[in-house]
């Protein structure tokens, strides 16, 4: 997988990929 991306937000749960970051 690629590099774990800085957090663009306070996700709910710590997702480490970005494209899951606005899953919940």
């Amino acid at each position: 997988m690629l590099a774990t991306p800085p957090p663009r937000r306070t996700s709910s749960r710590a997702s480490p990929s970005p494209c899951f970051d606005t899953s919940e």
